[in-house]
């Protein structure tokens, strides 16, 4: 599980790498603009990796449930801001826009917003590998237990009675 921790880690270094090279290029410069580029395409790559690795199986866990639902409700906004700053500058990209100036605090901002975002993200992480470690320890009880004990019965715990004992394994 830590592997899809260090591929999302990667995909976000990957992004602000790029977002640096575009912002140092300049988004009216060819190479600023495949560096923007890649940068989205490591941005779509972190978000859905992040998606499929660590909220579906979050979001789906009783005990995490209100954890990952709170955070995604903190970030609604946040998201919002960042997919309109993304759209506000791949709109003036494919139309030539000729106010650099305006692009390239638009892709400052972008940066910030998504420093932010990750971070925020971050809080995951540790609940994350709680999550696995939960998950591990029941899959070792589950395979230590043999397939035909179902545990112990409800009768067997009524006051005064001593509940039958268990072969030794």
């Amino acid at each position: 599980m830590p592997e899809a921790i260090a591929r999302i880690a990667a995909f976000e270094t990957t992004l602000f790498e790029a977002l640096d090279a575009a912002g140092t290029a300049g988004l009216d410069d060819a190479a600023g603009r495949d560096a923007f580029r890649r940068a989205m395409t490591a941005l779509d790559s972190a978000v859905e990796c992040r998606s499929e690795q660590l909220y579906t199986p979050l979001a789906a866990d009783p005990l995490t449930r209100d954890y990952v639902s709170h955070l995604d409700a903190q970030l609604c906004d946040l998201a919002a801001r960042i997919d309109i700053l993304r759209a506000h500058i791949e709109l003036g990209l494919e139309t030539g826009c000729e106010d650099e100036t305006v692009m390239n605090a638009s892709l400052t901002r972008l940066a910030s917003q998504l420093k932010i975002r990750f971070s925020r993200e971050s809080a995951l992480i540790p609940v994350y590998f709680s999550w696995c470690d939960r998950h591990a320890a029941a899959a070792a009880s589950a395979l230590l237990r043999p397939a035909n004990e179902t545990g112990p019965e409800v009768s067997d715990f009524r006051p005064g009675r001593v509940p039958p004992t268990r072969p030794a394994l």
